[in-house]
């Protein structure tokens, strides 16, 4: 009897650790849009356009736009334009404050690409939950079609760094890059 008993908590104990990662470490809250006609086969190369800063966290915007494009090299979904090229051309188009179309189909021709991806940085700072302090981070992307402006993607996800097994703080994240990199791993993986 007691050996069965043993034989038991020997695999509770061991299906633990896998039910945590199952259940992630952190909360994460995610949506994601991709356009019923987008063809990826279509998109072959892609450009990475800085992230707008909407946090009080000096270069936020740079930080996540710099994660977010390594995350989206490392799938091999596309070809990416390299950054210091995008901006160039970006800074010798560019009237006023945004990138309009006019402005993404001059990043077409001088990069031969056919879409650009935006996005910002909505929250990058701690936050309190009860007595524990956890990073928070927002990023929001999407692709746009340089040719026509149809949005082909789009997603928004919100994390924050505390435990999914708050008695245990199993998991949780302590780092705003550290969470940055997770979510941007997560929001790039909805792209497939």
């Amino acid at each position: 009897m007691i050996r069965n008993y043993l034989q038991g908590a020997i695999k509770q104990a061991m299906i633990i650790p896998f039910l945590v990662i199952l259940i992630g470490c952190s909360s994460v809250s995610n949506s994601a849009y991709l356009h019923p006609e987008f063809d990826m086969a279509a998109v072959r190369k892609v450009a990475v356009v800085t992230f707008a800063n909407y946090s009080k966290e000096p270069m936020a915007g740079e930080k996540v736009t710099n994660m977010f494009f390594t995350q989206l090299l490392s799938t091999g979904l596309f070809d990416v334009s390299e950054p210091a090229r995008t901006e160039e051309i970006i800074k010798k188009h560019k009237n006023g404050s945004g990138i309009d179309l006019l402005v993404m189909q001059k990043m077409k021709e001088s990069l031969n690409i056919q879409a650009v991806f935006m996005g910002s940085v909505d929250e990058y700072s701690f936050a309190s939950f009860g007595s524990k302090t956890y990073p928070l981070v927002t990023i929001s992307a999407r692709l746009v079609d340089c040719e026509t402006g149809t949005i082909l993607w789009t997603s928004t996800i919100t994390g924050d760094g505390s435990s999914s097994v708050p008695v245990l703080n199993i998991g949780a994240i302590k780092t705003l890059p550290e969470l940055a990199q997770a979510l941007c791993v997560r929001i790039v993986s909805t792209i497939k």
